[in-house]
């Protein structure tokens, strides 16, 4: 039987990491791994310094387990009570195939398109960013990811999506290394470049 993991970047998220226990409790063949970057020991996790967001989580996650990851990964962020299409995510999972798709790759994308090529964001609900280098979508795509036409992509927002191993694979392990090193800062101007570039990373 296929393999399923969710791993998921948590605050102090024990709502969320209960409701997931209870959503896979008999589903033998789902394994949960949460990453905690806050303070919580109210569940079993793994620590990681408080950097990045959760497009941070998931980079370390696909580097440090590169050779072992499940036939399906589905990455999802805690605080479901503010944003609710993490959960539907995780839900639907369970009820309909979300990866027959040819791309391996699903995400809640809304409908919305990647931004233009030289998009930047320097100031984000009232704070300032950390500055990504080089700046601008397609400069930061070209130097750490590849080469593409945005115009072809939608965005992956919402701090989740499920993506196959076949996919996670189709790249070297070091591209998420180093988008992980890219995002290990407190507020990276390059994780909301990530959203807008999950989809060009896996298909």
């Amino acid at each position: 039987m296929p393999s399923t993991e969710i791993v998921l970047s948590a605050c102090n998220d024990s709502d969320v990491v209960e409701e997931l226990k209870c959503m896979i409790q008999d589903k033998p063949d789902v394994k949960l791994t949460v990453y905690e970057k806050c303070a919580s020991d109210a569940y079993d996790n793994i620590k990681l310094d408080n950097v990045g967001r959760e497009t941070h989580t998931f980079a370390h996650h696909f580097s440090e387990n590169y050779d072992s990851v499940a036939d399906t990964t589905i990455c999802v962020a805690g605080n479901w009570k503010k944003h609710k299409a993490r959960r539907r995510l995780v839900e639907r999972h369970f009820v309909e195939d979300v990866l027959s798709n040819e791309t391996g790759f699903k995400c809640n994308n809304n409908g919305k398109l990647a931004k233009h090529a030289e998009w930047k964001i320097g100031r984000y609900q009232g704070r300032d960013l950390d500055l990504a280098n080089p700046r601008g979508l397609k400069k930061w795509s070209d130097a750490h990811i590849k080469e593409v036409n945005f115009s072809d992509y939608d965005a992956c927002f919402g701090g989740s999506m499920i993506v196959s191993a076949d996919n996670i694979r189709h790249n070297p392990r070091q591209l998420y290394s180093n988008i992980a090193a890219e995002l290990a800062v407190n507020e990276p101007e390059a994780g909301h470049y990530m959203e807008r570039l999950w989809q060009v990373a896996f298909t």
